[in-house]
């Protein structure tokens, strides 16, 4: 940490991980996930081929999703 940054700054500093994985479905490996984010306790997580039906997704708990789906 910078010795010349202000204490209020030292406090405002945050630690973040982030969990990405290329689930390749995701209801099949759901379990797999639940412990991954208890193990980890990710700030982001980061996932590729959900394989979610259009309009229709789903968000870990306390967790805000963001989903982009292919359009093929």
């Amino acid at each position: 940490m910078d010795p010349n940054m202000s204490e209020g700054a030292k406090m405002a500093t945050t630690n973040h991980s982030f969990l990405q994985w290329n689930i390749n479905g995701y209801f099949p490996h759901l379990e797999m996930f639940q412990i991954l984010i208890n193990e980890y306790d990710p700030s982001i997580i980061g996932l590729q081929e959900t394989h979610f039906k259009p309009n229709k997704s789903h968000s870990p708990r306390n967790y805000k999703g963001f989903f982009k789906s292919r359009e093929n």
